[in-house]
């Protein structure tokens, strides 16, 4: 079931979200497996989006941990679209919940 719908926008200007899961570290399926159901983000580029507008940044094999792990974060997350790539519109990652993810800085003001 759908449970809810948001749209996320970033602005030229914008700064660094701060490494974060959707969930709450204390209760969640990491943590209570057996009586917390997982669930699922799915991220999806309404336009074609490049690492300076602002993309998406993940933190691969985080959700099977719920302990803090902003400084794993900065040694190994990665932008879906960095350098020369293009996070194409309507593109899509589909993340658990308890993984750590952030929104990067827009630098691009075109």
């Amino acid at each position: 079931a759908v449970v809810e719908i948001t749209a996320i926008t970033s602005a030229f200007g914008a700064e660094d979200q701060g490494w974060h899961a959707d969930v709450k570290p204390l209760g969640n399926a990491a943590r209570y497996a057996r009586t917390f159901t997982h669930s699922y983000s799915l991220f999806t580029a309404l336009q074609d989006t490049t690492g300076a507008m602002g993309a998406t940044e993940v933190c691969p094999g985080t959700h099977y941990c719920a302990n803090e792990l902003e400084e794993v974060c900065y040694d190994h997350g990665f932008k879906v679209a960095q350098g020369h790539n293009v996070w194409r519109a309507g593109d899509s990652l589909l993340l658990n919940q308890c993984a750590w993810h952030r929104g990067t800085e827009h630098t691009d003001p075109d």
